[in-house]
């Protein structure tokens, strides 16, 4: 059984980094490979650690899910 291929695509929605997702979504259509986006939300500080919510890390993900999206969907 033969696998697919994957291009991982690290994004954090400055200008640079969606530049390089334009590029690996265009390299995926030629190669047929599989596009991975991955993006990564720090928890930074003690205050973030003692006023974080369920709320509020529900609500960050799907804004970050929603940017994504944006990104990634034409």
């Amino acid at each position: 059984m033969q696998t697919k291929n994957k291009i991982l695509v690290p994004i954090d929605f400055d200008e640079q980094s969606i530049i390089a997702l334009k590029y690996a979504e265009h390299f995926a259509e030629l190669t047929n490979a599989e596009l991975e986006v991955i993006t990564v939300v720090e928890e930074s500080g003690i205050f973030s650690k003692l006023f974080s919510t369920d709320e509020l890390a529900v609500k960050i993900n799907k804004e970050i899910q929603q940017k994504l999206d944006e990104a990634v969907l034409p």
